[in-house]
């Protein structure tokens, strides 16, 4: 989960950037000095009352434009809508066109949710040196293809598991990700580690790494135990094809 429902507020330390609960009462407070009704904020933001709605009861968080608006309608600083300075100077920088560049790589994926897809790639493309392979799973939505094929190979050679790579898996170009299954299957990663990446991968690589690659090291059993039902018969008969 990116953004925090109920954090320590008394904890500094124990706060996400962006509680949601807090923030929801914040703008419902601001709102109401200001007599303004839901829908009549709406009107004024261009979006549904629901929206406000959900802000209020800490549901949703507004993205960073909408947070600027409401800044501006209200008449106070970013700083007083999220009740937190440190989350207030990125969304700031961010809304100036801007890249923070002592953004960590959790404020990153807690922030990339609220930006325009282009602010989110931008960041996110720009911090690759600082993110893991289990910190992209929550980025990959904001990630280019060849941006996460970076990171992925990254990550292999630094030795992350083929159970690592599936929670990107989904996000990634699957020629890219080929690659990668087809290089390590010539060291650490087994049929097992195969069996978790095979729904990703194309029926052309698949055949490439049972024709050069598995099919050679493993037998029929090995296969039969890490596939289940019509995939099994597919894979062994890939298998066998590739033994002839």
């Amino acid at each position: 989960m990116l953004f925090s429902k109920s954090k320590n507020e008394s904890d500094p330390e124990d706060r996400t950037l962006f509680d949601m609960r807090r923030i929801g009462k914040r703008i419902s407070e601001l709102r109401r000095s200001k007599d303004i009704t839901q829908t009549a904020l709406a009107d004024m933001m261009g979006i549904s009352f629901q929206a406000v709605s959900n802000w209020e009861r800490g549901e949703s968080m507004p993205d960073i434009s909408k947070l600027g608006d409401l800044s501006r309608i209200f008449g106070v600083s970013i700083d007083e809508i999220l009740c937190n300075p440190r989350a207030a100077k990125i969304v700031e920088e961010i809304s100036a066109g801007e890249k923070p560049d002592d953004m960590t790589a959790e404020e990153l994926a807690e922030t990339a949710p609220i930006m325009t897809p282009t602010q989110a790639q931008e960041n996110v493309e720009g911090n690759l040196d600082k993110i893991t392979l289990a910190q992209l799973a929550e980025l990959a939505p904001f990630v280019s293809s060849e941006s996460l094929a970076v990171i992925a190979h990254k990550c292999v050679d630094n030795g992350c598991s083929a159970k690592e790579l599936v929670a990107i898996a989904p996000f990634m170009d699957e020629d890219d990700l080929g690659k990668i299954v087809f290089e390590m299957s010539d060291s650490k990663w087994t049929v097992a580690d195969f069996a978790l990446l095979y729904p990703f991968i194309d029926e052309d690589t698949t055949g490439k790494i049972l024709s050069e690659k598995l099919g050679k090291k493993y037998s029929l059993i090995d296969f039969a135990e890490s596939f289940d039902g019509d995939e099994v018969h597919r894979i062994i008969n890939n298998v066998k094809n590739s033994m002839k």
